[in-house]
């Protein structure tokens, strides 16, 4: 209706609907649940953030096992191309700013959480689409508008429209537009700086954290393994994934959550990071221990209920028992267990 191109997608709890209506559907197709898990009101029981289906056999399969929930994931045709995003800010339909930008890298590297970012120049098709769906809404408010861009055939596929600031509204700080500023105003009734919203081209904003996972996530193979056939052709060596990474810590990149006028969060981001590679790095050489005493405590919880032998799990063997019992005259008489709980011994 408003001439914006958009990929087929559906919607349906009913296993049998969902497939007739995607007969039509190009083949590869993502499965999205839906509802965000940042808020419980909206978190899905799906457990996963998007799974790809290569043929309608694979599609039937995938929601047959995911039927059991109650609640299928939206399908969709999958799009190939670069993601392109729009910061926006609109007055009851009207837009107020509007910055393009581009993500370089994401998490994983086949696409997801932009990690690598930067500002795009103006682009007249891609106003046009975002002015074209906002003033339909009359929007009021900040938005992100997601495309993905195909450069062989030089078109824009909408993919979604976030009610929201943008993750990365860093990069529009560090570009010359303070969005929330402008935000503030808005809401407040005070005239807009429209004096303000030119913004500087290719500005680069990282956020480490993310690009940090987007590699070793790639590095260990992982990114490969989930990847569509298609994608896996795009992906870079391992070598050259960790090159890029070492090369983008150059003069000029600003970071998400690292502003010298600003230095909390970059303080607890760093608490955050040294903390996760810290378990992350005991994970292996406690994992034995873990699966021991799991093993101990089911055991125990066993023979307290006298549903299995109280010698399964003693520190010692059989016929030492036996030979203890027997050398202070107690052989052959017992307690049970219910009376008499095992105690393990750590050493």
């Amino acid at each position: 209706q408003l001439g914006v191109p958009v990929p087929k997608t559906h919607c349906s709890d009913n296993l049998e609907e969902a497939l007739a209506k995607t007969q039509d559907f190009r083949f590869p197709v993502a499965l999205k649940p839906r509802g965000n898990s940042l808020h419980a009101t909206t978190l899905n029981q799906l457990g996963f953030k998007v799974k790809y289906a290569r043929t309608p056999a694979e599609l039937e399969q995938l929601l047959r096992s995911l039927q059991p929930g109650g609640v299928l994931p939206m399908v969709q045709e999958y799009v190939y191309g670069v993601g392109v995003c729009v910061a926006a800010l609109f007055e009851r339909g009207r837009p107020v700013v509007l910055l393009p930008y581009q993500r370089v890298r994401e998490l994983p590297l086949t696409g997801g959480v932009s990690v690598l970012r930067r500002t795009l120049p103006c682009d007249q098709r891609l106003e046009t689409y975002v002015a074209h769906l906002l003033q339909a809404k009359q929007w009021h408010g900040a938005a992100m508008v997601e495309f993905k861009f195909d450069p062989a055939n030089d078109r824009y596929t909408l993919m979604e429209i976030n009610g929201r600031f943008p993750a990365s509204t860093a990069l529009s700080l560090d570009a010359g537009v303070n969005l929330p500023y402008f935000a503030y105003c808005l809401y407040a009734g005070l005239p807009l700086p429209r004096n303000q919203v030119r913004y500087r081209i290719d500005v680069q904003e990282r956020w480490l954290r993310g690009d940090f996972l987007a590699l070793l996530t790639h590095l260990r193979g992982t990114t490969w393994q989930e990847a569509m056939p298609e994608a896996r052709a795009t992906l870079p060596s391992r070598k050259r994934a960790t090159r890029d990474f070492l090369v983008d810590f150059r003069s000029g990149m600003h970071y998400d959550e690292f502003k010298w006028y600003d230095p909390l969060p970059g303080a607890i981001e760093t608490l955050q990071w040294l903390r996760s590679l810290a378990l992350g790095s005991l994970k292996p050489p406690l994992r034995p221990l873990r699966r021991w005493h799991r093993r101990l405590a089911g055991s125990h919880h066993a023979v307290a209920a006298g549903r299995g032998p109280a010698r399964r799990w003693l520190p010692v063997s059989q016929a030492k028992l036996a030979a203890a019992g027997s050398d202070s005259g107690e052989a052959g008489q017992p307690e049970s267990a219910a009376e008499q709980p095992i105690q393990p011994t750590l050493r």
